[in-house]
């Protein structure tokens, strides 16, 4: 059995008061509080992985949960916006975390054909997943 949580990156600056490249947009502090709160609700569980969008505000996201767990925390190009996201391979057993951005989660969802009504910064989507890689089970956690 495989369960992969998509967690959407904490609060953020608005974009319209930032004046850099989006990428390098950082957490609030209300974004930081929600991070903390993702590690201590998730840090002293058997994580195998944790990928994150390379975007500031998805790296800090996760960042104190990768330190609290004592995981390696990857870097993955392929989680930042408007980019497909690829789930791990289902023989991979074990907790995977996946950092992302709404666009791409809604749109892993969507084509999973999952049912959703929200994806709130600092939520997570939990799918469990069967050695064969259907989903047997799917549930969300709205942010702290």
């Amino acid at each position: 059995m495989q369960t992969i949580l998509l967690i959407r990156h904490a609060k953020a600056l608005d974009p319209n008061q930032w004046d850099q490249p989006d990428h390098l947009r950082p957490l609030t502090t209300a974004g930081m509080k929600q991070a903390r709160a993702i590690a201590d609700e998730l840090g002293t569980t058997n994580i195998r992985s944790i990928r994150t969008s390379p975007a500031v505000r998805c790296v800090q996201t996760v960042q104190p949960l990768a330190e609290q767990a004592g995981v390696e925390l990857e870097i993955d190009d392929t989680l930042m916006e408007g980019r497909p996201i690829h789930l791990p391979d289902a023989h991979s057993s074990g907790l995977h975390i996946l950092c992302a951005h709404s666009d791409n989660i809604l749109a892993l969802l969507e084509h999973l054909n999952i049912d959703w009504q929200e994806c709130r910064k600092g939520s997570i989507w939990m799918l469990k997943r069967d050695d064969a890689g259907d989903i047997v089970d799917v549930s969300y956690v709205p942010p702290a």
